[in-house]
């Protein structure tokens, strides 16, 4: 069975703890499946003032990239399994959003298991 995080690990301020948690409390052989926010490329999100203001909308101070997921799960002995970007499936919603920044526009939900 796996464990499902719905717009939930993004605004997780401890992403180590909260992997570290899973690791702890999953059964071996479990999935964890991620349907989440996530930055196209590694960068500092507070030299970004539109991300910024988004996320601290959303009380969140800042998202992985995939590839910083993928190096976290690595680390605490997950395995990304798979990907998938919705970026196209979800864009015209995100015009309705004020100021999002959509050249930035992150990808989508992570299988780890």
């Amino acid at each position: 069975m796996p464990s499902f995080h719905i717009e939930s690990f993004g605004s997780s301020p401890d992403k180590e703890l909260f992997f570290n948690e899973m690791r702890r409390i999953l059964k071996p052989g479990c999935k964890i499946l991620f349907a989440d926010t996530f930055k196209p490329y590694i960068y500092d999100i507070s030299k970004n003032k539109t991300m910024q203001v988004m996320l601290n909308g959303w009380a969140i101070s800042d998202i992985l990239s995939i590839d910083e997921l993928r190096e976290l799960s690595t680390k605490y002995n997950f395995e990304m399994t798979q990907t998938k970007d919705v970026t196209r499936e979800i864009k015209k919603s995100v015009y309705l959003i004020p100021d999002f920044p959509l050249k930035n526009l992150p990808s989508g939900p992570t299988i780890c298991k």
